[in-house]
Protein backbone atom coordinates (compact mmCIF):
# COMPACT_ATOMS: atom_id res chain seq x y z
CA UNK A 1 0.00 0.00 0.00
CA UNK A 2 2.81 2.38 0.85
CA UNK A 3 4.43 1.82 -2.53
CA UNK A 4 1.11 2.40 -4.32
CA UNK A 5 0.65 5.80 -2.62
CA UNK A 6 4.25 6.71 -3.43
CA UNK A 7 3.63 5.84 -7.10
CA UNK A 8 0.52 8.04 -7.05
CA UNK A 9 2.66 10.89 -5.73
CA UNK A 10 5.24 10.33 -8.46
CA UNK A 11 2.55 10.24 -11.16
CA UNK A 12 1.05 13.56 -10.04
CA UNK A 13 4.50 15.14 -9.89
CA UNK A 14 5.33 13.96 -13.43
CA UNK A 15 2.03 15.25 -14.79
CA UNK A 16 2.46 18.56 -13.00
CA UNK A 17 5.92 19.09 -14.48
CA UNK A 18 4.47 18.51 -17.96
CA UNK A 19 1.55 20.84 -17.33
CA UNK A 20 3.89 23.46 -15.88
CA UNK A 21 6.00 23.33 -19.04
CA UNK A 22 2.91 23.82 -21.21
CA UNK A 23 1.79 26.73 -19.05
CA UNK A 24 5.21 28.36 -19.30
CA UNK A 25 5.26 28.13 -23.08
CA UNK A 26 1.70 29.45 -23.31
CA UNK A 27 2.50 32.41 -21.04
CA UNK A 28 5.61 33.23 -23.07
CA UNK A 29 3.68 33.14 -26.35
CA UNK A 30 0.83 35.16 -24.87
CA UNK A 31 3.23 37.82 -23.59
CA UNK A 32 4.97 37.93 -26.98
CA UNK A 33 1.64 38.36 -28.78
CA UNK A 34 0.41 41.11 -26.48
CA UNK A 35 3.68 43.02 -26.81
CA UNK A 36 3.69 42.77 -30.60
CA UNK A 37 2.36 46.33 -30.94
CA UNK A 38 -0.80 45.37 -32.80
CA UNK A 39 -3.74 47.74 -32.48
CA UNK A 40 -6.03 44.76 -31.94
CA UNK A 41 -4.62 44.28 -28.45
CA UNK A 42 -5.84 47.73 -27.46
CA UNK A 43 -9.48 46.62 -27.65
CA UNK A 44 -11.21 46.04 -24.31
CA UNK A 45 -12.48 42.52 -24.92
CA UNK A 46 -9.14 41.34 -26.25
CA UNK A 47 -7.28 42.80 -23.28
CA UNK A 48 -9.81 41.31 -20.86
CA UNK A 49 -9.49 37.85 -22.41
CA UNK A 50 -5.70 38.07 -22.35
CA UNK A 51 -5.77 39.23 -18.72
CA UNK A 52 -8.11 36.46 -17.60
CA UNK A 53 -6.04 33.85 -19.44
CA UNK A 54 -2.85 35.17 -17.84
CA UNK A 55 -4.32 35.10 -14.32
CA UNK A 56 -5.68 31.57 -14.79
CA UNK A 57 -2.39 30.33 -16.23
CA UNK A 58 -0.43 31.81 -13.31
CA UNK A 59 -2.90 30.21 -10.87
CA UNK A 60 -2.48 26.85 -12.61
CA UNK A 61 1.31 27.24 -12.48
CA UNK A 62 1.22 27.95 -8.75
CA UNK A 63 -0.94 24.88 -8.17
CA UNK A 64 1.48 22.77 -10.21
CA UNK A 65 4.36 24.05 -8.09
CA UNK A 66 2.35 23.07 -5.01
CA UNK A 67 2.01 19.54 -6.38
CA UNK A 68 5.73 19.34 -7.13
CA UNK A 69 6.74 20.70 -3.72
CA UNK A 70 7.87 18.36 -0.98
CA UNK A 71 5.58 17.27 1.80
CA UNK A 72 6.32 15.77 5.18
CA UNK A 73 5.86 12.07 5.71
CA UNK A 74 5.62 10.04 8.88
CA UNK A 75 7.83 6.99 9.19
CA UNK A 76 9.22 4.88 12.03
CA UNK A 77 12.77 5.34 13.19
CA UNK A 78 15.27 3.58 10.93
CA UNK A 79 17.30 2.39 13.91
CA UNK A 80 14.20 0.79 15.48
CA UNK A 81 13.39 -1.00 12.23
CA UNK A 82 16.99 -2.22 11.87
CA UNK A 83 17.01 -3.51 15.43
CA UNK A 84 13.68 -5.27 14.98
CA UNK A 85 14.75 -6.73 11.63
CA UNK A 86 18.06 -7.93 13.08
CA UNK A 87 16.24 -9.62 15.96
CA UNK A 88 13.80 -11.21 13.54
CA UNK A 89 16.57 -12.56 11.32
CA UNK A 90 18.32 -14.30 14.21
CA UNK A 91 15.23 -15.46 16.14
CA UNK A 92 12.88 -17.31 13.78
CA UNK A 93 10.99 -19.09 16.57
CA UNK A 94 8.84 -16.15 17.57
CA UNK A 95 6.53 -14.04 15.41
CA UNK A 96 6.61 -11.22 17.97
CA UNK A 97 9.53 -9.36 16.35
CA UNK A 98 7.98 -9.64 12.88
CA UNK A 99 4.73 -8.33 14.29
CA UNK A 100 6.58 -5.38 15.89
CA UNK A 101 8.30 -4.48 12.58
CA UNK A 102 4.95 -4.58 10.78
CA UNK A 103 3.34 -2.56 13.56
CA UNK A 104 6.08 0.07 13.28
CA UNK A 105 5.42 0.41 9.57
CA UNK A 106 1.65 0.58 10.02
CA UNK A 107 1.30 2.75 13.09
CA UNK A 108 4.68 3.86 14.34
CA UNK A 109 5.22 3.37 18.05
CA UNK A 110 2.16 5.31 19.19
CA UNK A 111 -1.27 4.11 18.13
CA UNK A 112 -2.83 7.57 18.32
CA UNK A 113 -0.39 9.02 15.81
CA UNK A 114 -0.94 8.93 12.09
CA UNK A 115 0.52 5.85 10.47
CA UNK A 116 3.02 6.03 7.60
CA UNK A 117 0.34 4.54 5.33
CA UNK A 118 -2.17 7.20 6.35
CA UNK A 119 0.50 9.86 5.88
CA UNK A 120 1.33 8.65 2.37
CA UNK A 121 -2.36 8.40 1.47
CA UNK A 122 -3.15 11.92 2.70
CA UNK A 123 -0.09 13.28 0.87
CA UNK A 124 -1.19 11.64 -2.39
CA UNK A 125 -4.73 12.91 -1.91
CA UNK A 126 -3.49 16.47 -1.33
CA UNK A 127 -1.39 16.31 -4.51
CA UNK A 128 -4.40 14.93 -6.40
CA UNK A 129 -6.60 17.81 -5.25
CA UNK A 130 -4.01 20.43 -6.20
CA UNK A 131 -3.47 18.80 -9.60
CA UNK A 132 -7.22 18.66 -10.21
CA UNK A 133 -7.51 22.40 -9.54
CA UNK A 134 -4.49 23.10 -11.74
CA UNK A 135 -6.13 21.15 -14.55
CA UNK A 136 -9.40 23.06 -14.17
CA UNK A 137 -7.56 26.39 -14.10
CA UNK A 138 -5.68 25.39 -17.27
CA UNK A 139 -8.96 24.43 -18.95
CA UNK A 140 -10.53 27.77 -17.99
CA UNK A 141 -7.44 29.55 -19.34
CA UNK A 142 -7.83 27.59 -22.57
CA UNK A 143 -11.41 28.87 -22.84
CA UNK A 144 -10.19 32.44 -22.29
CA UNK A 145 -7.54 31.92 -24.97
CA UNK A 146 -10.20 30.58 -27.33
CA UNK A 147 -12.25 33.70 -26.66
CA UNK A 148 -9.18 35.81 -27.38
CA UNK A 149 -8.55 33.94 -30.63
CA UNK A 150 -12.17 34.34 -31.77
CA UNK A 151 -12.07 38.09 -31.05
CA UNK A 152 -8.84 38.48 -32.98
CA UNK A 153 -10.14 36.53 -35.95
CA UNK A 154 -13.41 38.51 -36.07
CA UNK A 155 -11.59 41.86 -35.83
CA UNK A 156 -8.92 41.04 -38.41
Amino acid sequence: MLEWHNKRNDAFITRSVSLLGLIGVTLALLANGVNSGSTLYKLGGVRASAGVATVLLVLAALLCIRVIGSRSAIAPSVSELRTGWHEFMFDQTSGLIQMQVAEDLLHGNVLVSESPLDSAASEADARARAFKWATWASFAALLALASLFIQLVLRA
